[in-house]
């Protein structure tokens, strides 16, 4: 992975603001051809899967120092507004424009 804290925040958010948005395209469409219960489980996994995904995503940029995962800044809902330049737990300074395959993780 040779992408910067900065990189996958970006990422982050496009998944954050897709993944509602399928939920609810896939529940008008299921309610308008009158699907079935089956469909309506397979577009809860969808969203699950996705937010999942974005979820992982956010745990691979933790605090390098101590671990902590709330690197990103938080408004209106969304979590990936923009990355702190410290640790919000440890203060540290974050290495947010280096490489996260670079970086010495210690917990």
């Amino acid at each position: 992975m040779k992408k910067t804290r900065r990189q996958v925040m970006k990422k982050v958010r496009i998944l954050e603001i897709i993944a509602p948005a399928i939920l609810v395209v896939l529940a008008l469409i299921i309610s308008f051809f009158n699907l079935g219960t089956p469909y309506i489980v397979a577009d809860i996994v969808i969203y699950i899967g996705i937010s999942t995904y974005s979820y992982t995503l956010i745990k691979t940029c933790r605090c390098e120092h101590c671990g902590c995962r709330d690197v990103f800044e938080k408004k209106m809902g969304f979590v990936t507004t923009g990355v702190y330049d410290r640790c919000p737990k440890c203060g540290k300074k974050l290495a947010n424009d280096k490489p996260l395959d670079r970086i010495h993780f210690v917990k």
